[in-house]
């Protein structure tokens, strides 16, 4: 979670090679929470959470919050 802008969908992209939706701008590109999953060397298996985030275009930090609590609530 963070501040909307700060590269949480890129990072995710990048260790996992999903096609993640990348703004390229400081304006909220995620809309949704979504989940992708890392499979380490290991041979665990990670779960990355990507989240709209906070000071977001579109919505207030509180709805940002309603909605990654429902959504770790259906996990």
């Amino acid at each position: 979670m963070g501040l909307t802008g700060t590269g949480k969908s890129t990072f995710i992209k990048l260790l996992t090679g999903s096609d993640v939706k990348i703004g390229h701008n400081l304006a909220a590109c995620t809309a949704d929470v979504g989940i992708y999953a890392l499979d380490t060397a290991g041979g665990h298996s990670v779960a990355l959470i990507d989240t709209p985030g906070f000071d977001d275009t579109y919505r207030s930090d509180t709805e940002v919050l309603t909605d990654v609590a429902y959504f770790l609530a259906q996990l």
